[in-house]
């Protein structure tokens, strides 16, 4: 996500054709006005580091308790229906995911 990021961030924002992402009505807390798409992505890539060091740090607390197992860090989208299907994805189905395969979410 490191690499993404530094992707994006040397990606202006006039790449991505907004008018046909934003259609009449569509709900986004995306601003196409920043300067590059990492500033657009800010609070995903923000809330995703936050939730590796969540993880990390609770590794870390733990691991020495017995019975204790490492929770992965999943990315999903919040929608309920969509979270207990992806919840209960074995982590076999994640990685089995190859480069070009089509991720989960936009099944």
């Amino acid at each position: 996500m490191r690499r993404a990021r530094e992707y994006f961030s040397a990606l202006p924002s006039s790449v991505v054709n907004w008018d046909g992402l934003m259609a009449k009505g569509t709900i986004t807390k995306l601003d196409p006005n920043k300067h590059n798409l990492a500033e657009i992505f800010y609070k995903y890539f923000d809330g995703f580091f936050h939730c590796v060091e969540s993880a990390k740090l609770n590794y870390d607390g733990f691991k020495s308790y017995p019975g204790y197992e490492y929770e992965p860090v999943r990315t999903v989208i919040s929608d309920i229906s969509k979270y207990f299907e992806d919840k209960n994805r074995p982590l076999a189905d994640y990685d089995a995911l190859g480069p070009t395969d089509t991720p989960f979410w936009l099944r």
